[in-house]
């Protein structure tokens, strides 16, 4: 059964995890493993499992993280990036579109909340999302979303990007005329804005085509790329 809650996220309702076994996974890093990320001192992320040009790179504590790895186990897919993502409290990042987790780009973003609240303000679409710990949610991130982290406690979410393969395909909700519609309307938007990038600096327009052949063609994670 799915629910889609807004353009761009479908709840997964057949799946759900077991919030406090990934909350002890969670517990076994350090504040050395996280990554700040360049949205805001709020934000950082940790890479658990990357498929990049020479293979797959895993986080040393990966292999101990059983409740995790089931997350993972229980999609048939390939993995191309396993990341822990973290809001702390206050942080905020804007309204935005990204091709790293894109439906038309031939990948499916799955997240699984494992410590939130209800005063995260998570927007797909314009539309105000509510995830419950363990859930299962497939966000398009070719649509616009945003998220606000207006609790006391920081908002951590596990993110696992699959190849759509027919299998994962036919765990989401069949295509209609408007999803084909904006995946039209997201090239167009990528094609305006690469031709706009190009009179000001060229040589982020071929560092962009590279990310785009790299997770299109390669199925290769592009986190370090763009």
């Amino acid at each position: 059964m799915l629910t889609r809650a807004a353009n761009g996220a479908v709840c997964l309702d057949g799946f759900q995890f077991n919030a406090r076994a990934l909350q002890r996974d969670l517990a076994g890093f350090k504040e050395e493993d996280w990554s700040r990320r360049p949205q805001g001192a709020a934000w950082a992320d940790m890479s658990l499992l990357r498929r990049g040009p020479g293979g797959e790179v895993v986080h040393p504590r990966y292999a101990r993280c059983g409740a995790i790895r089931a997350v993972v186990s229980a999609f048939a897919a390939k993995p191309i990036d396993v990341l822990l993502a973290r809001l702390n409290p206050g942080g905020r990042i804007k309204e935005h579109r990204d091709f790293s987790g894109s439906t038309p780009m031939g990948v499916t973003r799955f997240h699984i909340p494992i410590t939130t609240h209800s005063r995260v303000d998570f927007r797909v679409s314009g539309t105000r999302v509510g995830m419950r710990p363990g859930s299962v949610w497939h966000l398009d991130t070719s649509y616009l979303h945003s998220v606000a982290n207006d609790s006391q406690r920081p908002r951590v979410h596990l993110i696992v990007d699959f190849e759509t393969n027919p299998a994962i395909r036919r765990m989401l909700p069949p295509l209609e005329f408007a999803d084909v519609l904006h995946q039209a309307h997201f090239f167009g938007l990528c094609a305006v804005r690469g031709s706009s990038l190009m009179f000001r600096d060229p040589r982020q327009v071929l560092v962009r085509v590279r990310s785009a052949i790299e997770l299109r063609i390669h199925k290769r994670s592009i986190v370090d790329l763009v």
